[in-house]
């Protein structure tokens, strides 16, 4: 009888699915400095983008393209018109050499802490792109 009721237990244990894993939670977004540090993502091209924000705004986004010239787009972030959004003053962008001092617009789609997601609007259209923290080595 003993042995019955272990075994159903055991069986009883086996049986249930795990419970689903929650989603990382939001987090806010102030400014800058919530999101500084080095991010990293591989596209839907095979290219792998690095990019540094530091805590005072300074954005630099490097694109290793494959067989392609590697390119890269520096600026500045500034505090846009909504929260969670800014302006990014380009100062370099040898990706779209045309756009070398343009202004984008720039959104957090969503920031968890170990990942972000970009939302750059420029005269080409809306880029939606998630980051994932660089590992640190």
């Amino acid at each position: 009888m003993r042995r019955s009721a272990v075994l159903a237990a055991l069986l009883a244990a086996c049986g249930s699915k795990p419970a689903p894993k929650k989603p990382p939670a939001e987090l806010a977004v102030d400014g800058p400095a919530s999101i500084a540090g080095e991010w990293v993502v591989d596209d839907d091209m095979g290219w792998y983008h690095t990019l540094a924000i530091a805590a005072d705004g300074a954005f630099t986004l490097s694109i290793d393209r494959g067989k392609l010239a590697p390119c890269q787009q520096a600026g500045r972030l500034s505090p846009g018109d909504k929260a969670r959004a800014f302006s990014l003053a380009l100062s370099k962008d040898t990706c779209h050499p045309d756009a070398a001092s343009a202004t984008v617009a720039v959104e957090i789609g969503s920031f968890t802490g170990e990942s972000l997601t970009l939302v750059v609007t420029g005269t080409g259209g809306a880029e939606r792109r998630t980051y994932q923290r660089k590992p640190r080595s």
